[in-house]
């Protein structure tokens, strides 16, 4: 007799607030679908990086064009020998040769024959640093996401 109690207990409290929970789950996919719960943050650049290109540090031109600062953040003084840049499956490596002290930055570098992109559209630009310090040939990769 006990037994059917707390049933009936349990099929009510499912009853009466499981609609209002099942509408609420309804609604959070909704949503999601559309792209609420994904905003668009503001650049956020990549300054963790031992080869670090900061937020604002940056800029992409419609024409295909990426011209950066990058930051020495590896602890030792270092030579930044090339960075490999990829942006919408098209890669591109330049050598650059700078030396940079411990937390300087490099000169402005830039790097052409990317893709021509749409003013207003957002880009993501994987890069890869190569660099000599206390040991030849270390790797440092950074993504920077932002609009055109």
């Amino acid at each position: 007799m006990f037994g059917k109690k707390k049933g009936q207990a349990a099929m009510e409290y499912l009853m009466t607030y499981g609609w209002a929970i099942l509408a609420v789950v309804i609604v959070g996919g909704v949503l999601y679908y559309y792209g609420v719960f994904e905003p668009d943050l503001p650049d956020q650049g990549c300054p963790g990086a031992s080869v670090a290109v900061e937020a604002g540090a940056w800029d992409y031109s419609p024409e295909g064009s990426l011209r950066f600062i990058a930051r020495n953040n590896a602890g030792q003084d270092i030579t930044i020998d090339s960075v490999n840049v990829t942006v919408a499956e098209t890669e591109v490596e330049q050598s650059i040769g700078e030396a940079v002290s411990i937390g300087e930055q490099t000169g402005e570098i830039t790097i052409d024959d990317l893709p021509d992109m749409t003013a207003g559209d957002t880009v993501e630009v994987d890069m890869t640093f190569t660099y000599d310090g206390a040991l030849e040939g270390q790797r440092s990769s950074c993504t920077l996401r932002g609009e055109v």
